[in-house]
């Protein structure tokens, strides 16, 4: 049994925030000064490779991508975690579920980063990140199955017909049509 500290798990959601924030930050304040070489891959393929700052030994466009993805993450989905962190605290469902999605994103985003860059100062930094956000995921997804699902998410509303006398009509979906043919309710009478 999974046993939900909610101040724990907005801890390790702020923790993992905080490092993708310095990766990010570093990634794209350091991002160097846009010096590159043209080389030629073992392939025969020609392109041109950044000589500076910590993503050096990359392909241009890959920086260029990785930048972007950098800012994203620096200034949307970092905000974003540690704001869900707070709901996280107060034991919420919702801000799990955000979280849990969020640290799915920095799970995929830091793996492809430690698995497709050229070894760089980054790489450890990147390894922790996506090792902590698989366990967060696991660990937040745990907490979350404590129940059916359907059970903790708002119920849609749907209008019920009612028959004249005032029992639901057939084929209304409700706690009476779940329980199978042939089951009586507790007052006695047959459903439907």
């Amino acid at each position: 049994m999974i046993v939900q500290n909610h101040r724990a798990m907005a801890v390790f959601a702020v923790v993992v925030a905080l490092m993708a924030a310095l990766a990010a930050a570093v990634g794209v304040f350091a991002r160097g000064d846009g010096s590159y070489e043209v080389v030629t891959s073992v392939r025969g393929v020609t392109y041109a490779m950044a000589t500076s700052g910590v993503y050096a030994y990359n392909a241009l466009r890959v920086v260029s991508e990785g930048v972007g993805w950098d800012v994203f993450t620096l200034f949307v989905a970092v905000p974003t975690l540690l704001a869900a962190a707070t709901f996280v605290a107060r034991g919420s469902f919702r801000g799990r579920l955000l979280a849990s999605g969020l640290l799915g994103y920095f799970f995929y985003q830091y793996l492809e980063y430690a698995m497709t860059w050229a070894f760089g100062p980054l790489f450890p930094l990147f390894i922790l990140i996506f090792g902590a956000s698989l366990i967060g995921l696991v660990w937040f997804g745990a907490s979350m199955g404590g129940g059916p699902l359907r059970d903790r998410l708002p119920r849609p509303t749907v209008r019920r017909r009612e028959r004249r006398d005032g029992a639901p009509a057939r084929g209304d979906v409700d706690r009476a049509d779940r329980r199978g043919p042939g089951r009586r309710p507790r007052g006695g009478r047959a459903a439907g």
